[in-house]
């Protein structure tokens, strides 16, 4: 067995992913609600804006909550993440009001999501099941020596 499956790592990965899950999760509720009228008012694109940030966010959700997929879905919930950071801090959303308060929680979810994908690619590469990305480069430089 792999030091990446050990049972401490392996419960690192669920709980990271969980943390994001359950702040995803709860962010892209009132996207598809309608309870997200003032993120939708501050958008540039407004109520479209708001459903395509609930989509994607659903299908980090799901994504992370499957095993397979989970390295795939806390990489986009990360850069879904620092797309919120970005939108309170220097964007449009801004950092004052009801909707500033929500700040914090992106940062947690984005250092949640980073953990869980640096995570999922250290044991992915470590189970032989090497990353598309790593697994692609390798195939490149066998074929080219």
């Amino acid at each position: 067995m792999p030091a990446s499956d050990s049972t401490p790592i392996v419960a690192a990965h669920w709980i990271t992913r969980l943390i994001a899950v359950g702040i995803l999760a709860m962010g892209a509720v009132p996207k598809f609600t309608g309870g997200a009228g003032m993120l939708a008012e501050r958008l540039p694109g407004g109520t479209t804006a708001t459903l395509a940030i609930g989509i994607a966010e659903a299908a980090a959700v799901i994504l992370m909550l499957v095993p397979r997929t989970a390295l795939a879905g806390s990489g986009l919930a990360a850069l879904i993440m620092l797309g919120a950071i970005g939108s309170h801090v220097v964007g449009p959303v801004g950092m004052e009001g009801e909707l500033g308060s929500m700040l914090p929680l992106a940062i947690v979810a984005f250092v949640a999501a980073a953990a869980a994908t640096v995570i999922g690619w250290r044991r992915a590469s470590s189970s032989g099941a090497a990353p598309a990305a790593a697994s692609s480069r390798t195939a490149a430089t066998t074929a080219s020596s």
